[in-house]
């Protein structure tokens, strides 16, 4: 499924900087990161991009990473589909 999203050429890119992981969660994240990849969750990138956005690495009871994106900044350029919805 490819989900198109809106973005409002107004609004100027933002490059935050990376948050730092710590290095006994590193083989974790490098793990978590190769089966997204693999899944097509993920795709790696080549070259500099306007939008960069910091990951945010949580540890699980069960020993594995979830890994999340601050998309704060970036949902400021977001246009907002309006569907009507009728009774």
């Amino acid at each position: 499924m490819i989900v198109h999203i809106h973005v409002d050429k107004q609004v100027q890119p933002i490059a935050q900087s990376h948050r730092r992981v710590p290095f006994h969660v590193r083989p974790d994240l490098k793990e978590q990161l190769r089966r997204h990849e693999a899944l097509g969750v993920i795709e790696k990138t080549e070259g500099p991009t306007p939008w960069v956005s910091p990951g945010v690495v949580v540890p699980k009871n069960e020993g594995k990473v979830r890994v999340c994106t601050d998309m704060h900044q970036v949902n400021k350029a977001i246009k907002r589909e309006r569907h009507v919805t009728r009774r």
